[in-house]
């Protein structure tokens, strides 16, 4: 018996333009901060849904992810080995997460989430965006900040940096522009 191969398609990450319709979008939502903190945080969604107060240390301004809600909804071990990590709590994260004494962070269940994604990517007309294109967002915006392929590794819980590198990290025309306009003036400012 053959057994035939499901071809996945390929993700990408929003463009500027994209990024800040979404956000503007979500932050109109009530479910949107769940989206906001895998964008701001590179978190796969089920990371993000598992997310409790006692995982967010506002204070020392570290996120520690240890759990992952799967397909059913169960709450088991993330993904990989390390996939479990203590990442900080970058500032736009903290502005949008709700502060409680206990218990989960987004009551949205993980059946639900996808169709939520599909229905505000509709109205906002952006095709081949899924949920997951939120964390290949982040993997782009710190390439596009310079920030080091090793750490930005070690945010996404990724064991190689081959996959932080070839399969998350995508190069936008504006990023770019921007790589051409650093090359075309590095002889103006290192020459002789």
């Amino acid at each position: 018996m053959e057994v035939k191969s499901v071809k996945r398609r390929p993700s990408r990450a929003l463009t500027h333009d994209e990024e800040q319709r979404f956000v503007a979008a979500c932050r109109e939502d009530p479910h949107g901060a769940l989206y906001l903190c895998c964008l701001y945080q590179g978190l796969r969604i089920g990371e993000a849904a598992a997310l409790t107060t006692e995982d967010v240390d506002f204070e020392a301004r570290t996120l520690t992810n240890s759990k992952s809600v799967d397909r059913d909804g169960t709450i088991g071990a993330p993904k990989t080995e390390t996939s479990k990590r203590i990442m900080p709590l970058f500032a736009r994260t903290a502005e949008i997460l709700p502060r409680q004494d206990s218990g989960k962070l987004f009551s949205f269940s993980k059946g639900t989430y996808q169709n939520f994604m599909n229905k505000l990517c509709k109205k906002l007309q952006l095709n081949g965006i899924s949920v997951h294109s939120l964390r290949h967002t982040f993997a782009t915006r710190c390439a596009e900040a310079g920030i080091a392929p090793k750490v930005v590794q070690k945010w996404l819980g990724h064991s190689t940096i081959n996959m932080t590198l070839d399969v998350y990290t995508h190069v936008n025309d504006d990023f770019e522009q921007s790589e051409i306009r650093k090359f075309d003036t590095y002889f103006d400012i290192h020459s002789d």
